[in-house]
């Protein structure tokens, strides 16, 4: 990982513990110290959705140092769950990307269809 990368990552790690008011998103009393992925990243995962999804900050939550809490926000085993998360990633990254309005209202559309069932 390069500088520039690295600096990014604790900067985005900084951001979302600072969203969560500093605190484990799953126990809600220890203090955020670590990220954790929804979508694990795996080896399997980084090939088949790549790292900017994997890193993606809709993909990780802050939690604290309690295994339990982050198996707790664990996705992977949960296929529903886990389109859902892709997809509003997808749209995220359309809109982040610049894709054309018709593909980032495809996107959206995706994402809405989940809403509805």
């Amino acid at each position: 990982m390069r500088e520039r990368e690295r600096f990014e990552a604790a900067e985005q790690k900084r951001r979302l513990i600072d969203e969560a008011g500093g605190i484990c998103v799953i126990c809600r009393a220890a203090p955020a110290i670590f990220l954790a992925h929804r979508i694990p990243k795996t080896k399997r995962n980084l090939k088949c959705y790549g790292r900017v999804v994997i890193h993606h900050h809709l993909n990780l939550v802050p939690v604290c140092s309690d295994s339990d809490c982050n198996d707790a926000c664990l996705i992977d085993n949960r296929p529903r769950e886990k389109a859902r998360l892709l997809a509003q990633i997808k749209a995220k990254l359309a809109i982040d990307f610049g894709l054309p309005p018709y593909l980032q209202r495809y996107l959206q559309e995706e994402v809405e269809a989940f809403d509805a069932d």
